[in-house]
């Protein structure tokens, strides 16, 4: 039986992870297969973030996505966006309602199954990093 849990149970940090200084690497299983879809739950550098695919276009090369990540004890929300396959680019409108802000965000998937990007805030021509991968699965002996 395999376990998936989020970084943040482990002590890590998400920087860490993506540096690969993991204390415990034998505990720590490679990532699950990537898919193609960008639905389901994701680690990223501002907390956990659920996306769901709400439809399909350009012969199923591109989903509409809306989802929501928590950041400490608030939720984001990702209002509209889109994820073309093909090309591996994410982007996406969002609203933090305890800024009382929106904005938009652009990442790209590396070859390594990790997206990296930039978000701004709607009128802030200032830009900051933002990336997000699949949780880590752990494997326990005897699995």
């Amino acid at each position: 039986m395999a376990v998936v849990i989020c970084a943040g149970l482990l002590g890590l940090t998400f920087e860490d992870r993506l540096r690969g200084s993991v204390s415990h690497e034998s505990d720590i299983a490679e990532p699950p297969p990537e898919t193609d879809t960008l639905a389901g739950l994701w680690d990223t550098s501002y907390g956990p973030m659920t996306i769901k695919v709400n439809s399909m276009s350009t012969g199923g090369q591109t989903e509409h996505v809306t989802g929501s990540w928590k950041q400490g004890s608030n939720t984001g929300y990702v209002t509209s966006g889109t994820f073309n396959r093909q090309s591996g680019v994410f982007q996406f409108s969002f609203s933090e309602p305890w800024h009382q802000a929106t904005g938009t965000a652009q990442f790209v998937r590396g070859s390594d199954g990790i997206f990296s990007g930039t978000w701004s805030f709607t009128g802030n021509a200032s830009m900051s990093h933002w990336s997000m991968q699949r949780p880590v699965r752990l494997s326990f002996p005897g699995e």
